[in-house]
């Protein structure tokens, strides 16, 4: 099981049906600020998932009274708006990478605030990083970028290694030379989280279309495939699983993405089932019990591991382990022994994204 890149898919899962990411031939960017679409620095000039609007705000604060107020207001703002947090993720990506040229340091950056928008900060910190240099040098970087990080906090130090995905792709245009360079990194941990952050980043910001995005993921599998060693392809196969829920529609199709899987090979069917887990609770309005019913169509070892994905990611997008418990509570026969025995997991990750994200 990839438990320790859960967290890592809380963006993935807004991300999925909202693409805001554009690419020029060297990073990565925001869709262009429109000055006039924001009232000085107010925050609540902005609709429910305007990402443009937050980014044009973001960029503001931060050229007006630099990093430290900015992330201030923006931690002020998130208290009462918390749906917006994914939203000003790719803003948060903007403010990073400049960021990165101010301080030049991952744990400075973190410290400030890089949790907020669910790691934006720290995943353009990451970029930005990377910005000038030789794939040599980018290389040696990575092997150390997040080292620190992670031995005070090891949640974060996935988001850092996650990050390092991220910022791989946008920097080589390439997702194999992306997922290189996460082979480069110490421990499984990091090289998987940092895997996960790359497919991210390909079936994201090379296509706005969520659609599109959604079928660049299922394109993807032979590239998992030809990754070593195993566990790295099988959590390349569990990123790409997510998005490829909604390759068939926005409503998604679990029996065509399930069809899809088969044809992997037996070694990779447990990380598929488990990456469409992760998916259908977006996919079933939020609903354990919707999403389940779906699980429970799989053969029975995969409908498991169906579920097991599907009950770590409501848990660590809602922070919410008493709802968690109501909806297993929901769930009849086997499949509520499932989701009742992945509950302790939930519990640990659950507060594992809350320090991480404080």
């Amino acid at each position: 099981m990839r438990k320790y890149i859960y967290l890592s898919f809380i963006i993935l899962i807004a991300l999925v049906t909202v693409v805001v990411l554009t690419t020029t031939n060297s990073s990565t960017k925001v869709i262009a600020i429109d000055s006039s679409k924001i009232s000085g620095y107010d925050f609540n000039s902005c609709k429910l998932d305007d990402a443009e609007c937050l980014s044009a705000v973001m960029s503001s604060i931060y050229k007006k009274d630099g990093l430290t107020k900015g992330v201030q207001a923006l931690k002020s703002y998130l208290v009462t708006n918390p749906g917006q947090v994914t939203s000003c993720h790719t803003g948060a990506h903007r403010i990073g990478d400049l960021a990165w040229k101010e301080y030049g340091n991952i744990l400075d950056i973190y410290e400030l605030g890089s949790g907020i928008c669910s790691f934006g900060l720290l995943h353009g910190a990451i970029t930005g990083s990377f910005d000038g240099l030789s794939e040599e040098e980018i290389k040696s970087n990575a092997k150390t970028l997040c080292t620190k990080l992670r031995s005070q906090n090891p949640s974060a130090g996935d988001e850092c290694d996650h990050g390092i995905g991220h910022a791989a792709v946008v920097t080589f245009l390439d997702f194999t030379k992306g997922a290189l360079l996460c082979e480069e990194l110490s421990i499984d941990i990091s090289k998987h989280s940092c895997v996960s952050g790359a497919v991210m980043e390909y079936t994201s910001a090379f296509s706005q279309d969520p659609i599109q995005a959604a079928k660049l993921s299922t394109d993807l599998y032979s590239k998992c495939l030809e990754l070593s060693p195993i566990s790295m392809a099988k959590a390349c196969v569990f990123a790409a699983s997510s998005p490829s829920i909604r390759a068939d529609g926005k409503e998604g199709d679990p029996t065509k993405a399930w069809a899809r899987c088969k044809v992997l090979g037996e070694e990779f069917l447990l990380s598929c089932a488990e990456g469409i887990g992760v998916a259908m609770p977006s996919v079933s309005n939020w609903s354990i019990p919707a999403g389940a019913s779906v699980c429970n169509g799989l053969p029975a070892e995969y409908g498991a591991s169906c579920v097991e994905g599907m009950v770590n990611i409501f848990g660590t997008v809602f922070l919410d382990y008493d709802l968690s418990l109501k909806y297993c509570a929901e769930l009849k026969g086997k499949l509520n022994e499932i989701c009742t025995a992945e509950l302790p997991t939930v519990k640990s990750n659950i507060e594992k994204y809350k320090i991480a994200r404080s």
